[in-house]
């Protein structure tokens, strides 16, 4: 279900850093988005969209390799950093997209920063436009060995600001993205670790 439009905070919270969210976080994203690109091809992806887009790059990544990707975001700074074509400014909470409209939806690092309410609405709206979601999202250690790497992430998410910080927070306390897949009874096709076990990518499908 979709909240009201009022539940969307109209402003753009990525106008300060637009300029700079490549430069600064274009090299710690590449393996993700090269896995990510990887599961695409492997699966034989025919038409995606890649929800919170940001700047573009990960849909570059996919075009190059053949994937036919599209993209929506709801800042204005961050897609005017990016691509052109096939990119629609609109929330992910809100889609102009039509049901099934796509084979796959993308959903990468934001579900972790929004109030529950949003990201719920938006994991919604990324089921209704496809059938399967591909999540890349952080996930709750499960070895001592992925603890040094779970700790880490926390000095970014803390640095991003105190709202984005308790929303991270909170997604964690809620399971991160396991608990997320849970809660909304997703069927998981596949589960890849990234960042050394602090997140994950995990390829699932919407309750039959």
């Amino acid at each position: 279900m979709t909240p009201p439009a009022s539940t969307f905070d109209a402003r753009d919270p990525y106008a300060r850093v637009a300029s700079w969210y490549e430069p600064l976080l274009g090299w710690p994203l590449r393996s993700m988005r090269e896995a990510v690109v990887a599961l695409c091809r492997e699966a034989v992806v025919g038409r995606m969209v890649d929800l919170c887009c940001g700047t573009g790059r990960q849909l570059a990544l996919l075009r190059a390799a053949g994937v036919r990707a599209y993209g929506a975001d709801v800042s204005a700074a961050m897609l005017s950093q990016g691509q052109r074509g096939d990119i629609v400014r609109a929330h992910g909470g809100a889609l102009p997209f039509a049901d099934d409209a796509f084979d796959l939806s993308l959903v990468s690092l934001a579900l972790h920063e929004m109030d529950r309410e949003v990201a719920d609405a938006v994991l919604c709206e990324a089921l209704r436009v496809a059938p399967q979601v591909l999540l890349a999202e952080y996930r709750m250690a499960e070895r001592n060995i992925d603890l040094p790497a779970a700790l880490f992430v926390h000095v970014p998410e803390r640095i991003a600001g105190g709202a984005h910080y308790r929303n991270f927070r909170a997604f964690m306390r809620a399971g991160g993205v396991e608990g997320l897949v849970a809660r909304h009874g997703l069927s998981v096709v596949r589960r890849e670790r990234l960042w050394a076990g602090a997140g994950a990518l995990v390829l699932a499908r919407r309750p039959s």
